[in-house]
Order: C-alpha cells, then sequence, then structure tokens
C-alpha cells in the first residue's frame, strides 16, 4: 500500500452553535441596527439579539396601542388611540376629570354600583383633552333632588356621629385619622412620609374592609375618599394626583371614580418625569392589586368585559409606561409582578377569547398586549429573565414561560394581532438565551405555534426578525425542533431567497429607487442575517442538510460576500461563512454550493487576513472543506492560501488552530503532485516547527484533542516525497514529545480523546522509524 493511501482526511462537521454570552443581554440597545455593528463586533459564538428601537415620539411609546400594525379600535366610548403628546401639552397641572357627583351618599362614593357606566357623548369618544382636577364637594352643585345625609355636609372632619360611635375606642383608626390629616396638610417635601404613613395605616386596617360592621366600614371609606379628592383637587400637584389616585385604587369601586383615577394615571405615565412618582407613592402596587381583583372577582366573560374592563386597560396601560424606568422595574420584580401580570394573562387566555363578541375581544387583545409589553420591559435584564421558570400561583403548576406560549397557541385566537405577536417573540428572544428556557420552547405544539407565526408574518420586518432568532436559539444545537422543521424546510428556504434577493437587489440597484431600498436595508439585512442563522443552524441534521444543499436558491449565497466590507457588515459575513461550513459539510455531486467552490475560496482569502479570530476561524472551517475538491485546492494554491495558513498555525488562539490544522490536513493529503507543493509552501514558511510546537502545547495543558489534530499534520507532512522538506532539527523534538506522549496515555485511565492520540503517535512513531533510515535526526 502506498504511503498516500494512509494519510489522515478532515472534513468539519456541522459547526453548533454554542451558548450566547450574557453580556449582549445586559448591553444597552442603541437605537439603530447600524450602532450596534459600530459599537460591539459581531459574533457567531454570541449574536446579537433582535431589538426595537427606540421610538422617537414618546407617545408612540407610550401608549394604548401601537401605530406599528395600524390599529385602531373604539369601544362603549372608549377610544384607544393615541392620546395628544406632551409636548404639544405640557402637563402642568393633573388632567380634569369628569366632575363627581359627590352630593350622593358616601357609601355609594366608595362602592359604587358595578354597572354604572360613565358618561358619553353622542359620538361615542371620551378622550382626555383639557386640564383635568379633582372636583370638591363644594365644587359640586346640591340637588334637593338628593339632599345630603345630616352631618355630612359642611366640615371636612370625619366626626365621631357620622359614624354612630367614638373613634377614640378605634386606636386604628384614630391613628389612620391623624395620618389622613398630616398628609392632607403636608408639603411636596413632606408628601412620600405622610403617604407611606396613612397606607400603612390603612393597611394595617385592611383598607376599611375588615370587620363586621360592613355599614360602618363603607361609611369610613367614603368619608376618607371625599377628604383625599378634596385634598388632590386643592394642591393640582401631579405627584399629588399620583398620590392620591393610589389610594383611591384601593378605597372604592365605584366605576366612575376609578375610570377617572385610571385614565388620570395612565396620561400622567405618560410622562417619563413623573416615573419616580409611581414608584415612591406605591402605585406600582396599587395599579397591580386593582387589576388583578378585577380580574379575580370578574370571572366570566360577562362580567369581565365591557366598560369596567376598560379601567383594567388603563390601569395596564400606565403599568406598561412606567415598566421603562430600570428603578421601577427593580421594583416591580420585587413584588412579584412577572407573577401576577402572567397570571392575569392566563385569565383572559381561559375567557374563550375566539367566542367573544368583536368589542369584547378586542379588550381582550388590548389587554394581553399592555401586560406583555410590560414583562418586555422586566425581562430586559438578565437576572429577572429566571422569573419565567417560576409558578404562577401556587395552586397551579402553570408557569410563566407556559402563559407565553400558550398565547401563542393558534386555538388561543389572538395571533392575528401583530403588536401582540411582537411583544412575546422580544420576550421569547430573552428567554431562549436559557437552557431550561429552550426545552418548554422546543416542545412539539410550540415549535409548531412559532413556524405559523414566521409564515403568517413573513413581511413583518420586526417581528420576523426575533421569530427567526428564537428559532436559531432553538436549532443552535441537534434536538427534536430539527425533526419538527423538516417539513417546512421549503417554505423557510424560498423566505431566505425572497430576503435574500431583496439584499442583492438593493446592492447592485442604481436607479432611482436605490435611495428607499437602502433607508430599509438595515432592518431587510437584520432579517436575512437571523434567515441564514437558522438554516446554518438546520443543516446540522443531515436530512435538513442534504435537502437544502440541492435547492437552486442557495447558489446566490456566495454574492453576499462580493464587495460586502467584513468591517461594515461583519454580522452579516460571519453568518454567511458559517453557514457555508455546514453546508459544504455535505459532499454531493449536487451541492450547489460546492459548484461554486472556487468563487468561493477567493471571497475567503480576505476574511483570513481580517482582525477577527472568529471570522479566521469560520473561514479556515469552510477552506478545510472545500480543500477536498481539486479544483479548489488549485485556487487556494494560486491565491497563496497555504502559506496564509502557515502563518495562522503561529496563532495563540487554539480557536484558529484547530481549523487551521484541519484544512492543512487535507492539503497535505492531496495527490502526490499537488501534495509536494503544500509541502514546500509549509516548510519554506517554519510550517513544520509551528505544529510541533502545537503539538507540544497540547500536552503541557492536557489538550488532547490540539496535540491529537496537529499529529495527524505532521503524519501527512512526514510522508515525504523528497528529503529536503524534512527539518531535521525538529525531528528529535518530535521523537521526544512522542516518548512522553506515550507514557501519558499508557498510565492515564483511557477515554476516547486519549486513545485517539495515541493512535496518532503510534503511526508517527513507526513512520519516524522509517525516517531515520534515510534522513539524518541529530
Amino acid at each position: 500500500m502506498s504511503p498516500a493511501a494512509d494519510l489522515f482526511h478532515s472534513r468539519y462537521e456541522p459547526y453548533k452553535l454554542s451558548s450566547l454570552s450574557s453580556s449582549l443581554c445586559n448591553a444597552s440597545q442603541p437605537q439603530r441596527a447600524s450602532d450596534v455593528i459600530a459599537e460591539a463586533r459581531a459574533s457567531l459564538k454570541h449574536p446579537s439579539r433582535p431589538y426595537t428601537p427606540a421610538p422617537t415620539n414618546d407617545d408612540e411609546q407610550r401608549s394604548l396601542w401601537g401605530d406599528q400594525f395600524g390599529c385602531s379600535v373604539n369601544w362603549n366610548g372608549i377610544r384607544v388611540t393615541k392620546i395628544l403628546t406632551r409636548h404639544q401639552r405640557p402637563l402642568g397641572r393633573p388632567r380634569r376629570l369628569t366632575p363627581l357627583n359627590l352630593h350622593t351618599k358616601d357609601a355609594d362614593l366608595a362602592d359604587g354600583n358595578a354597572n354604572e357606566g360613565p358618561d358619553h357623548d353622542a359620538s361615542g369618544d371620551t378622550q382626555i383633552s383639557e386640564p383635568m382636577c379633582i372636583p370638591t364637594p363644594e365644587e359640586t352643585p346640591s340637588s334637593s333632588a338628593c339632599p345630603s345625609r345630616p352631618g355630612t355636609a359642611g366640615s371636612s372632619a370625619l366626626r365621631p356621629d357620622v359614624f354612630g360611635r367614638d373613634p377614640q375606642h378605634d386606636q386604628r383608626w384614630t391613628t389612620a385619622e391623624q395620618c389622613l390629616e398630616r398628609l392632607t396638610s403636608s408639603t411636596i417635601d413632606d408628601l412620600e412620609t405622610y403617604v407611606l404613613g396613612f397606607r400603612e395605616a390603612m393597611v394595617n386596617m385592611e383598607w376599611l374592609r375588615s370587620g363586621s360592621d360592613k355599614v360602618h366600614q363603607r361609611r369610613r371609606r367614603g368619608r376618607t375618599l371625599q377628604r383625599i379628592l378634596k385634598w388632590m383637587d386643592s394642591t393640582g400637584e401631579p405627584h399629588v394626583a399620583i398620590a392620591g389616585c393610589a389610594l383611591v385604587l384601593m378605597l372604592t369601586r365605584n366605576e366612575r371614580v376609578l375610570q377617572n383615577a385610571c385614565k388620570l394615571l395612565f396620561k400622567l405615565s405618560k410622562n417619563k418625569s413623573y416615573d419616580s412618582s409611581f414608584r415612591i407613592y406605591q402605585c406600582i402596587d396599587s395599579l397591580l392589586t386593582f387589576a388583578l381583583t378585577y380580574a379575580e372577582i370578574s370571572r366570566s366573560p360577562s362580567k369581565f368585559y365591557g366598560s369596567p374592563c376598560a379601567n383594567v386597560i388603563y390601569a395596564f396601560g400606565a403599568l406598561k409606561n412606567i415598566s421603562d424606568d430600570s428603578q421601577n422595574v427593580v421594583e416591580m420584580v420585587r413584588i412579584g409582578s412577572i407573577r401576577l401580570l402572567a397570571k392575569a394573562a392566563n385569565m383572559i387566555c381561559d375567557t374563550q377569547v375566539p367566542s367573544l363578541s368583536d368589542d369584547d375581544f378586542m379588550q381582550a387583545v388590548q389587554i394581553l398586549t399592555q401586560i406583555t409589553a410590560t414583562l418586555r420591559n422586566l425581562f430586559s435584564c438578565r437576572k429577572h429573565q429566571l422569573e419565567s421558570l417560576e409558578p404562577i400561583d401556587d395552586n397551579t403548576g402553570i408557569l410563566v414561560i407556559d402563559v407565553f406560549m400558550k398565547i401563542i397557541q393558534p386555538d388561543t385566537g389572538v395571533t392575528d394581532s401583530g403588536e401582540l405577536m411582537l411583544n412575546l417573540a422580544r420576550i421569547l428572544s430573552k428567554l431562549s438565551l436559557h437552557d431550561r428556557c429552550l426545552e418548554i420552547c422546543r416542545r412539539s405544539e410550540n415549535t409548531d405555534a412559532l413556524i405559523q407565526l414566521v409564515l403568517r408574518f413573513q413581511t413583518e420586518k420586526p417581528l420576523l426578525n426575533r421569530l427567526c432568532f428564537v428559532l436559531g436559539n432553538l436549532t443552535s444545537t441537534l434536538s427534536s425542533t430539527h425533526y419538527r422543521l423538516r417539513d417546512h424546510v421549503p417554505d423557510l428556504v424560498a423566505l431566505l431567497d425572497m430576503y435574500l434577493s431583496v439584499e442583492l437587489e438593493s446592492t447592485e440597484s442604481d436607479d432611482e429607487n436605490t435611495q428607499e431600498m437602502k433607508s430599509n436595508g438595515s432592518e431587510s439585512e437584520e432579517v436575512l442575517i437571523k434567515l441564514i442563522r437558522l438554516h446554518g443552524n438546520l443543516a446540522v441534521d443531515a436530512e435538513c442538510g442534504y435537502s437544502m444543499v440541492r435547492m437552486l436558491e442557495f447558489q446566490a449565497l456566495p454574492d453576499l460576500l462580493d464587495g460586502r466590507s467584513y468591517h461594515e457588515h461583519d454580522e452579516m459575513v460571519l453568518n454567511v461563512i458559517r453557514a457555508f461550513a455546514n453546508f459544504t459539510f455535505y459532499n454531493t455531486p449536487d451541492n450547489v454550493l460546492l459548484k461554486r467552490s472556487t468563487d468561493i475560496c477567493r471571497l475567503l482569502v480576505p476574511l483570513l487576513l481580517s482582525d477577527n479570530v472568529e471570522m479566521i476561524a469560520e473561514a479556515c472551517r469552510v477552506i478545510g472543506n472545500l480543500s477536498r475538491q481539486a479544483n479548489a485546492r488549485e485556487v487556494l494554491l494560486a491565491q497563496r492560501v497555504t502559506e496564509i495558513l502557515t502563518v495562522l498555525l503561529n496563532h495563540t488562539n487554539a480557536d484558529v488552530l484547530y481549523p487551521a490544522c484541519g484544512a492543512m490536513i487535507n492539503l497535505l493529503s492531496a495527490p502526490t503532485h499537488e501534495r509536494l507543493q503544500h509541502k514546500r509552501v509549509v516548510s519554506e514558511n517554519n510550517g513544520f516547527e509551528y505544529l510541533v510546537d502545537i503539538f507540544e502545547t497540547g500536552i503541557e495543558r492536557n489538550d488532547w484533542p490540539l496535540s491529537t489534530i496537529a499529529g495527524k499534520v505532521l503524519y501527512n507532512f512526514c510522508i515525504a516525497e523528497s528529503s529536503d522538506i524534512l527539518p531535521s532539527e525538529h525531528l528529535r523534538r518530535l521523537q521526544n514529545l512522542l516518548e512522553v506522549s506515550i507514557a501519558i496515555t499508557s498510565s492515564a485511565d483511557q477515554n476516547e480523546e486519549l486513545a485517539n492520540l495515541e493512535e496518532v503517535c503510534g503511526r508517527l512513531i513507526e513512520h519516524m522509524s522509517l525516517i531515520s533510515e534515510w534522513v539524518k535526526i541529530p
């Protein structure tokens, strides 16, 4: 048998993407995709996560329903559209609420009829347009038809005769009364202290909802509420309005009062300067308690939806707005907002959403949109993301992430809402970075739901970008997801071809539409990057890989590298060459990329000279696979790639040494006339010395795979057709290292890595004895 028959050969199996770096999750998000590329180099091991550019208009970000998907809705007099922007109508004072009929009984003010709704004009539109204040009892005209109860008019003090008992005998009520008196007479500087003091007093009394005398407690709530409303009206300060409304939400069930309070809080939440006030005065807790209490009380759809539900929408909308503040996020997570919000979302899904009327359906979608937008902000911090693996309550095994996957199921009936799906896709793009979350996302029903969303929203770039990123995370290692996606490969390839054609056309076109296409190019490029990454990951599965490499749509993929600067488009270039490494693994005659192997080789040469370590390593992987083709080896030799690979053998990074040695194995196992040319280039550039150094480094670091792959290159190199290419001065050092290696492999516990090294060392020692007969080893 000729020596060449025993040569080692190498091909790179599809490269499996490792887990993503936590540093990307904690990085602040620039406003444009180009900023990400400019500020931080992209990485295949740490790919950039999709993000949404911050809106230039604050109202667009802090509105009930975004304009991105053209949604506008009107139900029961509540028009959910963008409210006037802050720069159009600055908030010097709280907005004016609809006047309350405060000459009615105190008990009615505290707990109004649940079916009582706000007054609406003939058009059915209720909008906050003029500065609002809280009317006091003195501002409300008296009515002879409904006289005040004796003893409630005039002085606002909480007198003992109002309740039929002396509050001196109720120490907790006395304390609460004193706290309220200090609160209503406090200044802005002392507001926080007195608000928290009064809230603590009311919590001790369970917000006047405990005890056997319900009527007595109800009257107390009514009078307390009157004083708070009068205090809010007299000050006219936004901070007082926030503190007061937080108390109102806990004290009353009167629909009209709650509507005005929720509207006012939502309007104030649109101003970022008030974010801290929601936290300081514990308004966050009040909003959550109010919304969850309403959801738990109104279980059936007939009770849940309708006019009262609009107040819940405003409450969740306010929570969404203030969750944009980092300190508010910490506070919301501390009080368990993630579990509570997920529980509310699960309640909505359980109301048989598809069977609801149109108005009720829109309310359900709107609540889910506000909840998921809030959770999206809460999950922006990596340390909060594992909260998604907690149960939504102590009585069920439903996890927070289970609720998200439940919403995207087709039978839930809300998957047509682009804004809701975008919120969920942004959440899942964060959670899918964690292995435990990936296990849940990889369930068959969840994978099917995600791929259906991809096909449904294939023209919605922000949403498609995130969905493809999530699927890319699911396919980063070989799993059941690959099996589930096999049937969808033709659809995914067609989608890739569509965006690939758009990107190539925008690069080559010189007509008048070029500028417009380039303005949208960043979005299209981001989608294309995620699609290429997804297809590269799918190629890890042999069935998916063999089916894809035969598709003509991939023939144009190398054109993405032609004339494209890897400095400006490094993430695009990295994902393309990584896909090449996986696709060129399949050495079949009908592989469309192997038919363009010479073009790919020419395009990879500049990347070998880049300063990006990962880009060099990926390019070496592709060259290692292409070097099995005779026409590709000719180009590699002509382009001096063998010389470049030899220099890379002196690289300090092991991630470069592995693929460089792999490519060198194939080059040195070519037919005799080619092999000798490559060996001379390696020898002339100190390649043999570098290979011995790599072998020694692996032994010293117990990196047995590194020593093994370097030993394979040395074996192929030592099968020489000419003795003048063997550097005799380094042969003695190699012999000594082989003896050390054999001693290590003989004494250590055997494993697969040591067994491979022992085999290579044995073959090298056997061949070194032949070399010593015609090469003098010093």
